[in-house]
């Protein structure tokens, strides 16, 4: 049995002209409900139907796409291959008819992928820049690390990403993905004003071991450059107490417990001026990738991205710059 799917040629041949939209759906149905009537049922279709529509799925295509057994129907590789295409092909066509659903040419619907600090202070200069200058736009901000909104903008689920590409996703999605650099941003220790950490002057790294610590999880890139910090002193890096994703839930945490936590240097250095927090006088020893715009090379020309990836552009221009730490 075949476990690849064949090479497309540019010009699909005539009998790939048969499929439609419900065909990469019922794959999506069947890899989530696992048997063919309650695929089925899922999609308001008979049975006898939906397997006529695998049928003529796996003829055009060429190879088999599921295992059938008495306990259902399985996707073989070649149906988990499938699968994520046919996502991407769905969510492209979400796009397509959010565009199209209105007669005014300047009403859009854009869901908007960013990493949480980004919510933090450039997507509210971007929202005020479209409330201006675009009303007719409607806005639908997802949060998540960088590589759960990387695979939704894959997939399709959202329109655009405002996050960090590192070179290995650039490596990994160059076909997929166009990226825009918008500026660099460095990360940094803080601790609540009124903190004892607060009123020393120096600081090692030594002497944060025993510190209580609210970081983001584990496959963030602000926790490996906190991580790797500390590994690189020879020191284990500290176990936080609390792991948390949300920035600005963090810096109010800090705020008023007795904890330590690594937040965006410009962000930091706003609150530590309103005397909320203060910039604890230790260097981390890595850079951060910088903050992109990122589409799909599919979408990337359609007026809407584009112009949307203008003001997100000319916003990020405007943001004050990261100081150094101090």
């Amino acid at each position: 049995m075949k476990t690849s799917l064949p090479a497309l040629p540019d010009d699909p041949p005539n009998h790939l002209g048969s499929l439609r939209l419900r065909h990469f759906r019922l794959v999506e149905r069947l890899v989530s409900e696992g048997t063919m009537h309650k695929a089925a049922r899922a999609m308001n279709i008979t049975q006898p139907a939906a397997s006529l529509m695998l049928r003529e799925l796996e003829s055009a295509i060429g190879v088999s796409l599921f295992e059938r057994s008495r306990r259902g129907m399985t996707a073989t590789t070649a149906g988990m291959t499938l699968l994520d295409r046919a996502r991407a092909i769905l969510g492209e066509a979400r796009f397509i008819v959010e565009q199209s659903r209105s007669n005014d040419s300047d009403s859009r619907l854009l869901c908007v992928g960013a990493l949480p600090r980004v919510m933090l202070d450039l997507m509210p200069a971007v929202a005020e820049r479209v409330r201006l200058e675009w009303p007719q736009l409607r806005l639908r901000f997802v949060e998540g690390v960088a590589a759960q909104l990387l695979e939704a903008l894959r997939l399709g689920e959202v329109d655009c990403v405002v996050a960090r590409l590192t070179h290995d996703r650039v490596a990994a999605n160059a076909s997929e993905f166009h990226q825009h650099k918008l500026y660099d941003e460095g990360m940094c220790l803080v601790a609540g004003a009124h903190s004892p950490w607060a009123r020393r002057r120096r600081l090692h790294l030594a002497d944060l071991m025993t510190a209580d610590w609210i970081l983001p999880p584990a496959q963030t890139e602000a926790r490996e450059v906190f991580t790797n910090t500390f590994l690189q002193e020879g020191l284990a890096p500290p176990v936080p107490r609390i792991e948390s994703l949300a920035v600005i839930t963090n810096m109010n945490l800090v705020q008023h417990l007795p904890y330590m936590t690594i937040a965006p240097t410009a962000a930091a250095h706003d609150w530590q001026r309103l005397g909320r927090l203060k910039v604890l006088p230790v260097r981390l020893n890595r850079a951060l990738s910088p903050i992109a715009f990122i589409c799909r090379h599919s979408n990337r020309d359609t007026d809407s991205i584009r112009r949307l990836g203008t003001i997100v552009t000319e916003c990020a221009a405007r943001r004050r710059p990261a100081r150094t730490q101090t």
